[in-house]
């Protein structure tokens, strides 16, 4: 019956994984705090290694007797979050099988409930569950959530609310859906929820609560602020994947988003790239 947890459902592990960068102040206030207050247990946590040549890091700070089920692995895809994710999802398939998985980004941070209100939503017809998450600008929210189910419309045009921190979803979905796109530069959220919205008898639900916060930074490199090269890299390169699929209402809303958020107009976004001095 939809909605009933069967015998199936308990069997199946709970893998959180973290893609981990070198950046100790983010594990010690945010990641590592938000971990150990989740009121529900986890059968393992995957940490992947993404630093640059600082591994101690993030070996010192994750080696903790408070953080059970740890298993720190390097980042053996490409350089970058898609080859991270994906470097992990290898792992969680050989050791742990068809799990679910919750996603964690090192600069983000899940409120104590997050877990337990996720998989509260598990049934034996659900394929991800998604929760609420509240954009942080400097340590102040600047974004009001939406609970609405998703289409995969909402992310032709921009992004509705579906980042890596907010991500439960079966380990076989993302499988079917082809993991990460590691030749993304960026966009990588709305790219993957594109191809899961697209597979036969996908079912997402919503938690309804807003259980995620998803941080950004004045001091910190982000990829969401206007004009950033490497967001032009990334647009330019989702454009071109999903374009065919944009009717021509959902195109203008992609290059007005764009033109809003990021200060890139249509013409700099379909562009040949520049050549280099």
């Amino acid at each position: 019956m939809k909605g009933i947890k069967t015998s199936e459902e308990f069997d199946t592990p709970l893998v959180v994984l973290i893609a981990a960068t070198d950046r100790s102040h983010l594990h010690l206030s945010r990641t590592i705090p938000s971990l150990l207050s989740q009121t529900k247990p986890w059968d393992a946590l995957v940490v992947v290694d993404d630093s640059n040549n600082s591994s101690q890091i993030i070996r010192a700070n994750f080696t903790c007797p408070n953080l059970p089920q740890l298993n720190i692995i390097v980042n053996t895809q490409s350089k970058g979050a898609a080859g991270a994710w994906n470097s992990g999802l290898a792992f969680i398939k050989k050791n742990f099988g068809n799990a679910w998985v919750a996603m964690l980004d090192d600069d983000d941070e899940w409120l104590p409930n997050h877990l337990e209100s996720c998989y509260k939503k598990i049934s034996n017809e659900t394929d991800a569950v998604i929760a609420g998450i509240a954009t942080y600008v400097d340590n102040m929210p600047a974004s009001v959530p939406s609970h609405d189910p998703f289409s995969l419309s909402d992310f032709l045009c921009s992004n509705p609310g579906w980042q890596g921190s907010n991500t439960f979803v079966r380990l076989a979905s993302l499988e079917k859906a082809g993991c990460f796109d590691e030749t993304l530069a960026c966009t990588h959220d709305r790219d993957l929820a594109i191809r899961l919205l697209s597979l036969d008898e996908f079912v997402h639900i919503r938690t309804g609560l807003v259980t995620v916060k998803y941080h950004i930074g004045s001091d910190e490199p982000a990829y969401t602020r206007p004009l950033n090269p490497i967001k032009l890299m990334g647009l330019r390169t989702f454009w071109l994947k999903h374009r065919s699929r944009m009717s021509v209402q959902q195109e203008a809303a992609f290059f007005a988003h764009a033109a809003k958020m990021f200060g890139f107009s249509s013409q700099k976004i379909t562009q040949e790239n520049e050549p280099h001095n």
